[in-house]
């Protein structure tokens, strides 16, 4: 009996820690685009196809619109379906959403002033113009010995 209770203590404590989680991470987070539900842990992991992808995406679009939203092992992935999508959040808000995520190993190392792991913004493109200005220029490439 004593055994009993304390792998039912167990469950139930995870079960209350998993719904915590999910009403706290509901309640900070911004909503996301529609998409299919997913599984709990797995997410939409079954739901992406193997083959044949874009008829699933194109599918969903009519469903669902021009973005879609999974999330795969916790982590996500937005779908975009139409050029109109594309081009607006890739080329005219890029700066919104041109970035990589910040390597804590390395930034603990003390790698975080690397011009490699910079962040986009204006530290970013000042190190991209001394960049350009150092080695891409054909006066530097003369510079570089040829292997056959």
């Amino acid at each position: 009996m004593i055994h009993s209770l304390k792998l039912l203590d167990i469950i139930f404590s995870l079960l209350g820690l998993f719904i915590l989680h999910r009403l706290l991470r509901n309640r900070t987070q911004t909503p996301f685009p529609p998409g299919p539900k997913g599984l709990p842990l797995i997410g939409n992991t079954l739901d992406i196809p193997r083959t044949y992808e874009w008829l699933t995406f194109s599918e969903w679009a009519k469903r669902w619109g021009a973005i879609i939203y999974l999330r795969t092992l916790g982590h996500p992935i937005i779908i975009l379906s139409s050029y109109e999508e594309a081009v607006d959040m890739l080329e005219k808000k890029s700066s919104i959403y041109s970035d990589r995520p910040v390597p804590i190993t390395a930034m603990n190392a003390g790698f975080g002033s690397s011009v490699v792991l910079t962040q986009y913004g204006d530290n970013f493109r000042v190190h991209r113009r001394f960049m350009n200005k150092t080695i891409g220029y054909k006066d530097t490439l003369r510079l570089c010995h040829r292997t056959d």
